[in-house]
C-alpha cells in the first residue's frame, strides 16, 4: 500500500460554474496494512454502521473497513462452494445490515449476514448480475456486464438488447432497462452493453454507459428521459471500423471509455470520475489517459465543475454529506482513500 500526500490526487482544479473544485483526503483515515487488494472492482457503504465493504474481483475476497481504515472483518474465497465466489463484480448493502455479492459467470446472488456469515443464493433467470444497486429490500438493479471485468458476447447479438434488469429477491426479471446501440460486430456489441448505475435520492436509476455519453433515467421501472453526459470530448463510434487484415475484411472493434463511476450526495448533487479524452487515442500513442472529477447537472448533464486527476478513480460512492469512499489505482497499486469534495 502506497502512502499518498493529502493533496496528491490534483493535479488542478479548473472551475465550471459558480463554484470551485476541491478534493481534500481525510487525514484521520488509513487502510489497514494487513489488506492487499489486488482488483477491487466494487464497493458498497453501510452507512448506519459506517462500515466499508471493497471487493476483490482477483482474490474473490470482500474486505470490511470501519471509519478509519481499520480492517475488521473479511470474508468470501475462490470456489463455487457456500459463500464462496467464482468471479464476483459487485457488492450491495441490505437494509438489514447483510450483504449481496454478484457472481455473474455462475448467474449467481450471494447473500451474507452482517457479520459475513454466508446465508441463501439465489439464481438470476435470464439475466446477471454484474453491476448492481440494491432496492432496499424489494429487489436489484443489475447490469448484464461490467467492461474489461466480464463482458460476453452471442454471434447472434446485436448490441441493442437491454444492458440491465430489475430483478426481484426471487432473482426473477420484474422488467428491463437501457439498451446499447445496434452494432453487427459481436465483440463491440458485448462492450457496449456494458455500464454503470446511480440513484438519486429521489430514487430515480440513472444509466451510465462504459462507451458513450448517453445517460438514460428511470422511475419505478418506466423511462423518463434521456441527456448526454457534458464531456471534454466526444467518444468515438463503438461499432467498429472495417480494415483488412490477413487478407480479409473485418471489423475491428473501436472503443472511447466515457464513465468509470457515478455517485449522488445526500443533497442531490451528481459526480461523477470520467476520461477527459479519447482512451483510443492515447492507447495509440502508448499513454495513459487523463482523467476528471466531474460535478454535473442531473436533469441536463451539463458540466458544473470540473477537477483533474493524477491518479485513477474506478470506484467512489458517498458515506455521508460530500464525504466520499474512493478507491484510488496509482499505476496498478491500489487503496481506499476518504476524500471530502466541495
Amino acid at each position: 500500500m502506497k502512502c499518498y500526500a493529502m493533496t496528491a490526487l490534483l493535479a488542478a482544479s479548473l472551475l465550471f460554474g459558480a463554484d470551485s473544485a476541491r478534493l481534500t483526503f481525510e487525514p484521520s483515515f488509513k487502510q489497514d496494512d494487513s489488506a492487499y487488494l489486488v482488483d477491487p472492482v466494487d464497493l458498497a457503504l453501510d452507512k448506519q454502521r459506517k462500515l466499508i465493504y471493497v471487493l476483490d474481483m482477483q482474490s474473490s475476497v470482500v474486505n470490511v473497513f470501519d471509519r478509519t481504515g481499520k480492517l475488521v472483518n473479511k470474508f468470501g474465497r475462490k470456489g463455487v462452494g457456500p459463500g464462496e465466489f467464482l468471479k464476483p463484480t459487485a457488492i450491495g448493502v441490505l437494509p438489514d445490515g447483510g450483504v449481496v455479492v454478484g457472481d455473474p459467470m455462475r448467474g449467481l446472488l450471494l447473500f451474507f449476514d452482517g457479520n459475513g456469515k454466508p446465508g441463501i443464493q439465489i439464481k438470476c433467470k435470464g439475466t446477471r448480475a454484474a453491476s448492481l444497486l440494491t432496492d432496499g429490500d424489494k429487489g436489484f438493479f443489475a447490469m448484464y456486464g461490467r467492461y474489461k471485468k466480464l463482458q460476453s458476447f452471442s454471434m447472434k447479438s446485436r448490441g441493442d438488447e437491454p444492458v440491465g434488469h430489475y430483478i426481484d429477491r426471487q432473482g426473477n426479471i420484474a422488467y428491463a432497462f437501457g439498451t446499447g446501440p445496434k452494432i453487427s460486430n459481436p465483440m463491440a456489441a458485448a462492450a457496449a452493453r456494458t455500464g454503470v448505475l446511480a440513484q438519486s435520492p429521489d430514487k430515480r436509476l440513472f444509466v451510465f454507459y462504459t462507451l458513450r455519453t448517453d445517460v438514460d433515467v428511470y422511475l419505478d421501472g418506466k423511462h423518463q428521459r434521456s441527456f448526454t453526459l457534458g464531456l471534454p470530448f466526444k467518444p468515438v463510434d463503438p461499432s467498429g471500423k472495417m480494415k483488412e487484415m490477413n487478407g480479409q475484411r473485418m471489423i475491428i472493434p473501436t472503443e472511447d471509455i466515457t464513465v468509470l463511476d457515478a455517485a449522488f450526495t445526500e443533497d442531490g448533487k451528481l459526480y461523477a470520475t470520467a476520461y477527459k479524452e479519447s482512451t483510443s487515442r492515447a492507447f495509440r500513442e502508448q499513454r495513459p489517459a487523463k482523467q476528471i472529477l466531474g460535478r454535473f447537472d442531473a436533469e441536463t448533464g451539463e458540466r458544473k465543475q470540473t477537477l483533474d486527476l493524477s491518479l485513477s478513480i474506478p470506484v467512489f460512492d458517498f458515506l455521508e454529506g460530500n464525504l466520499a469512499v474512493m478507491i484510488v489505482n496509482d499505476d496498478g497499486e491500489y487503496d481506499v482513500r476518504l476524500a471530502r469534495l466541495n
